[in-house]
């Protein structure tokens, strides 16, 4: 689950980043979430992502709305407008209607578990699609 994405943020203040973020989560308490319902981005007339939505997020804003704030005080700002706290679970190649999709995902309901730990994570993103995309761990931090 994504708190913040800072795709432009220069290498530079990643070690300021993860410290920035670190002192947000040190605050912060583990949070008891489930994945229930669903969605799509932009839109369900104009599907071009569809997701399952997450319960508990109120908190989970919050810590988002932390997140975001250090990565801007860090020098990474984030991208997107505001924050939808979701699991992607399908992308579509074109935009689609997706209405029946989005009511199978209203009769989902998950099970609980508590998110105790916020993970940095530096994407290298392939715009080359013979060469797959790969994710680095910069900091495992702990809530609480």
């Amino acid at each position: 689950m994504t708190l913040a994405f800072a795709g432009a943020a220069p290498e530079r203040v990643a070690e300021r980043l993860v410290e920035a973020v670190g002192e947000v989560t040190a605050r912060a308490q583990p949070v008891l979430l489930a994945l229930g319902g669903g969605g799509c981005f932009p839109d369900v007339t104009r599907a071009r992502v569809l997701y399952t939505g997450v319960r508990g997020a109120e908190a989970l804003s919050s810590l988002a709305h932390g997140v975001r704030a250090a990565c801007s005080v860090a020098g990474a700002a984030p991208e997107g407008g505001r924050f939808t706290p979701h699991v992607t679970i399908g992308r579509f190649s074109q935009p689609v209607e997706a209405t029946r999709w989005v009511r199978v995902l209203e009769t989902y309901a998950g099970p609980a578990w508590t998110a105790s730990e916020v993970v940095v994570v530096e994407s290298h993103l392939s715009h080359d699609h013979g060469h797959p995309s790969r994710y680095e761990v910069l900091a495992r931090l702990p809530l609480g």
